[in-house]
């Protein structure tokens, strides 16, 4: 168990006796200092001497489990703990001990046989239940695993991670002093630059100012890259004098504790070290995260009014600088164990743990901010983040879906490595609504709702395969914006309170279609408001030199009725030709223009009137102008037409035309030719009634002597005799 948090707290003894030569009290003393290695080496030259007691035995192996349980290595830690309590079976408190470590390594059924033992002597069954179902939660979620992927780095720990958070073009870590194996080693804060994946160059300590003769580690920066937070011990001094802890920063029990330090980067150098006004020389401060906003620190400390060791606190930052009073997290967070190195990101916090289901050292945990201001039931974030071994100092980049975690679960002696961590999101597609095919190159745009404002979170590009990743907060606001030129733009809302979120959630997943940007029309006559078929539609695109260039031909087809496909960040240019129409041509901002003509020019396109062209002899045929039965009274639904016959004059004044009426075979030829001239005067009176000069028209009743369709086809089809009875114009 990481007891002393990684970033040991040292007791520095008043009295270390280097005039006794037996390794076995120089081995004590050491340990008593927090020389564990040192420690480690004096209790095995003790027991390789034969002459070594059996009351001396128990000594050392109690000695050498405790160094290796403090340096992490648990497979000599089970060596020892085992060969210590089958020697002294009363130790009641090391069963705990022995038992946290058999499940660090994988023992589980003997982990659990040894914690139920310790629960016993203890006379505790709430315990026993506690660990049980720890015990089958880990087994029940062991072969689970999240989304993430999990890779080792070259970054220097020297067996021990002092964490590691992004800064500049690479990490600032804790840096090794000397890379001693067999002595305890303290560390400094060293600068790697990031050389390729996974790839650092060799720490540079960035400041001597900021230096210590022990620990410091566990940086934390702020997201300007200003601001540096970090962990030291209280004193430099390597001698403790009781009576003397005030002048040399030690607690009261000699202690030389753990304080979090700030300093700030001024004209490219780091300002001297101030110590926070919460520390004390009573008790530890570690473990500082600062929030990217600025405005919260999250950290750890064992101070009056912790759940149980160490605990995950927070102080806010005031607009002055100035720091609040530290808030204990609560049970949700921490536990009767030590919870350390907090981290905060997209309204998660996430520490790390022995006292919450896990499986079997140290592991990372999320805990989600509610609006409220509480923090939910701490979740275990799942392996490949975490391992049976401890698992630690889990730090997200600016991106936050990568990061730095720190485990030991590859080291074969207990040894640190820092790995980064890369989430692999949910996959989301992007599809074409009438293809049903993958959509590349659509621009994913992530909004979050922050104080009431939609605020952009993060900004995606979808791939060949049209799929897009990320990860969606529970207890927050979102709005997805698609938008690839080729395509419709698209919105859409994920609200907390939506009880549709996550079907909304699994539509994202399969596929949000998206409708293709096209520009569209009609074509009608402009005099009978008969749809024109056939009519050749040119599409030009404005390129960069402000040329029109063409980019597509359509025919209308029977309903009159084209369609282009279109970038939304273009201007076009639509030319549309038939043979007896005058041409139309016509200029359309791009979509993303915003300008207001853009809509009235495309609901002026549907419909759009197609004049016929004005060339003398060309008749039109006039099929729906209709008449009471047998009278030259015109019917008021063929108002329309004849209104567009009047529009149409108005648009060229030079315009004569020559109005006929025409009538089936049925009857008297002499009927049909008054009835005709009836009927072509009626249309006549109209348009002069309308405005058009008499001088621009004629009227002319041919009766049936221009039939369409003969009298043996008419009587037998009454259609053909509705195409007979017509009115037809003529330009003169």
């Amino acid at each position: 168990m990481r007891k002393i948090l990684l970033l040991s707290s040292i007791v520095i003894s008043s009295i270390i006796s280097f005039g006794q030569q037996k390794e076995i009290q120089i081995g004590t003393e050491k340990q008593k200092g927090g020389y564990y290695k040192e420690a480690i080496s004096n209790f095995e030259t003790a027991l390789a001497n034969p002459k070594i007691s059996e009351e001396q035995k128990i000594v050392v192996f109690k000695g050498l489990g405790e160094c290796y349980e403090k340096t992490h290595n648990y497979k000599k830690t089970v060596l020892y703990y085992g060969k210590y309590l089958a020697t002294n079976p009363n130790d009641i408190d090391k069963y705990l001990n022995y038992s946290s470590a058999l499940r660090t390594v994988g023992k589980t059924e003997e982990a659990k046989a040894f914690f139920l033992k310790y629960a016993e002597k203890k006379g505790d069954e709430k315990l026993k239940t506690e660990f049980n179902e720890m015990i089958d939660w880990a087994e029940a979620n062991g072969d689970d695993a999240t989304p993430f992927v999990v890779k080792v780095t070259n970054i220097e720990t020297n067996g021990i991670s002092m964490g590691a958070c992004e800064f500049q073009e690479g990490v600032l870590t804790g840096q090794a002093k000397s890379k001693d194996e067999d002595k305890t080693v303290f560390y400094d804060l060293g600068y790697s630059k990031k050389t390729a994946e996974n790839t650092y160059d060799a720490p540079v300590s960035i400041a001597k100012s900021l230096s210590s003769e022990y620990y410091v580690g566990y940086p934390s920066v702020s997201n300007d890259g200003k601001v540096l937070y970090f962990t030291s011990n209280s004193s430099d001094k390597g001698k403790y004098k009781p009576g003397k802890t005030k002048k040399i920063d030690y607690s009261s029990k000699g202690i030389n504790v753990l304080k979090i330090f700030k300093t700030e980067l001024i004209d490219g150098k780091w300002s001297p070290k101030e110590s926070l006004p919460f520390n004390s020389n009573e008790y530890s401060c570690a473990h500082p995260f600062i929030t990217n906003d600025g405005k919260t620190l999250y950290f750890v400390s064992n101070m009056e009014g912790s759940l149980g060791g160490y605990d995950v606190y927070k102080s806010i930052i005031n607009a002055d600088g100035t720091y609040s009073k530290p808030v204990n997290l609560g049970e949700n967070v921490n536990t009767q164990l030590d919870e350390m190195t907090p981290s905060f990101f997209n309204g998660d916090l996430f520490f790390s743990s022995r006292g919450h289901f896990g499986f079997g050292g140290s592991d990372i945990f999320k805990s989600t901010l509610n609006s409220d201001g509480s923090y939910e039931k701490a979740a275990n974030v799942g392996k490949p983040l975490n391992s049976t071994f401890d698992d630690f100092a889990f730090m997200p980049t600016k991106s936050g879906v990568s990061g730095f975690l720190s485990s030991n679960r590859d080291g074969e002696n207990g040894e640190d490595y820092i790995y980064t961590f890369k989430l692999i999101p949910a996959e989301y597609k992007v599809l074409d609504k009438e293809t049903g095919e993958a959509i590349a190159d659509t621009k994913i745009t992530v909004y979050e709702k922050v104080n009431g404002e939609w605020v952009e979170s993060s900004v995606q590009v979808t791939d060949a395969n049209g799929v897009w990743g990320t990860s969606f907060a529970k207890n927050k606001d979102y709005k997805i914006v698609y938008d690839n030129p080729y395509y419709e733009l698209k919105e859409i809302e994920l609200l907390q309170n939506d009880k549709r979120r996550e079907k909304k959630i699994a539509k994202i997943k399969s596929g949000v279609k998206l409708k293709k940007a096209v520009l569209f029309g009609q074509m009608i006559d402009a005099i009978t408001n008969k749809t024109v078929e056939g009519a050749v539609v040119d599409l030009f695109e404005k390129d960069d030199n402000g040329n029109y260039v063409k980019v597509g031909s359509v025919l209308t087809d029977k309903y009159g009725s084209w369609k282009h496909y279109i970038r939304r960040d273009k201007e076009y240019k639509v030319v549309i030709n038939r043979d007896g129409y005058d041409e139309k041509s016509f200029e359309i901002p791009a979509v993303v223009s915003n300008d207001p003509d853009r809509s009235s020019i495309i609901e002026s396109m549907n419909p759009m009137k197609f004049n016929p062209t004005a060339k003398k002899d060309v008749k039109l045929k006039i099929n729906n102008i209709y008449f009471y039965f047998a009278k030259g009274k015109i019917k008021e639904e063929s108002y329309p037409i004849l209104d567009n016959i009047v529009d149409y004059l108005n648009q060229d004044k030079k315009i004569r035309i020559e109005i006929s009426a025409h009538t089936d075979c049925i009857g008297k030829d002499s009927y049909n030719l008054a009835l005709s001239k009836k009927r072509a005067k009626a249309c006549y009176s109209y348009l002069v009634k309308k405005g058009i000069d008499k001088s621009r028209l004629v009227s002319v009743g041919y009766g049936e002597k221009h039939l369409l369709n003969d009298c043996a086809l008419q009587r037998r089809d009454e259609k053909a005799a509705e195409l007979n009875r017509r009115v037809e114009i003529k330009i003169l």
